[in-house]
């Protein structure tokens, strides 16, 4: 249960529940604010405990939606009570009350920040999406009102790095002194990300997070978020059209390895995707189109998630995913990053002989049905 601050009597926000399994979040229950209350029960958990809120205004009539605010974290147990406090536009850093231990560590990480950074950070956000908004559905829609609007967002992104570096120079800091639980395990494990992509000014915290990755427990090492942070720091050799598909190790729905090589002398259209990626969910109906045309054809689809096991079959019987369907045990640190595009969807044609002959990264319609097109 919840109260939360700062917004009218008559405005309506939404509240959601969401699930996390790995990074990407399904909503799974949602309530409407009333006079600053919200309220959620669940009869029972998944096999993963993290969960978070968000808070949106919706705007039916044109199809939109304000973001008004995203966490906290959320970690539950069985039979555990939560009570969140705090004003609704700086969520992240309300107050949450319960007796499980991880969140009673995420609560005092969370205290040892700057609290002006983090609602500093979270106005950042908000004006982004009102900014956003304003551009695909304002009423002024002439040439040099949209540049202005793009100017603004520039200008937002960048004041947004430059406190995101603030806060995770901070988080750095208390990971060196405080004790690691599930809140610190997924920090790390996201600035190791960064750390490995080489985003903004983020390499030179390699150092840090070497030292910080090796005083995790073995138990701790062992995590998903534990295996992530390790692999982010290890090289990768990068791959482009021409070379030879790298031999990384997926499992399918039953546990089995299995490797690409295994499919060799057939045509491979590889998806690399994420159940908390939009595009990689819309193009989900092109591959299931695909699938059913690829009967007589020399072509195999394989669906590759990027999300914890939990997540990706939710996901994968959502969408129907009846094709090729295995998952990167790594995630987001494991054969994704080979590829080189910095983000997904992915999608790579590798031929019977196991060469690359395209990478694409993002989707729109009809772009599988091109990539494949000259394939019998």
């Amino acid at each position: 249960m919840g109260d939360l601050s700062g917004f009218a009597p008559d405005d309506s926000i939404t509240v959601y529940l969401d699930h996390y399994d790995g990074p990407a979040g399904m909503s799974i229950l949602t309530d409407t604010l009333r006079d600053g209350h919200f309220y959620f029960r669940l009869d029972s958990l998944s096999g993963k405990k993290r969960y978070a809120l968000s808070l949106m205004r919706i705007h039916k009539d044109i199809g939109a939606f304000d973001m008004l605010g995203h966490g906290p974290d959320l970690y539950l147990e069985p039979g555990a009570l939560v009570r969140i406090k705090g004003e609704g536009k700086y969520l992240p850093i309300a107050k949450v009350s319960s007796p499980v231990k991880d969140q009673k560590l995420r609560q005092r990480f969370i205290s040892k920040m700057s609290q002006e950074d983090w609602k500093r950070s979270q106005d950042l956000f908000i004006d982004y999406y009102a900014l956003l908004n304003d551009y695909h559905y304002g009423s002024d829609t002439t040439r040099a009102y949209k540049e202005a609007l793009k100017r603004k967002m520039t200008e937002n992104m960048a004041a947004t790095d430059s406190v995101s570096m603030l806060l995770t120079e901070q988080k750095l800091e208390i990971m060196e002194t405080e004790p690691f639980g599930e809140y610190a395990l997924t920090e790390l494990s996201s600035i190791a990300r960064f750390v490995s992509f080489g985003y903004k000014d983020f390499p030179k915290y390699r150092e840090t997070v070497t030292r910080l990755a090796n005083q995790l427990t073995e138990e701790q090492k062992q995590t998903h978020q534990g295996k992530e942070i390790l692999s982010y720091l290890q090289q990768v050799t990068k791959v482009s059209v021409g070379d030879t598909v790298p031999g990384y190790e997926y499992v399918d729905a039953d546990g089995v390895k299995h490797y690409l090589s295994e499919l060799r002398g057939k045509w491979l259209l590889l998806d690399f995707w994420s159940l908390g990626c939009g595009p990689c969910i819309k193009a989900a109906k092109e591959l299931a189109e695909l699938h059913k045309e690829t009967s007589d054809r020399n072509l195999l689809l394989v669906s590759i998630s990027l999300d914890g096991e939990d997540g990706w079959k939710e996901a994968s019987r959502e969408h129907g995913i009846v094709w090729t369907n295995w998952r990167d045990p790594l995630g987001n640190s494991g054969s994704v990053r080979a590829y080189d595009q910095g983000g997904i969807p992915v999608f790579v044609l590798v031929n019977p002989e196991g060469i690359i002959e395209e990478i694409q990264l993002g989707y729109h319609d009809g772009l599988l049905h091109k990539l494949t097109g000259s394939i019998e």
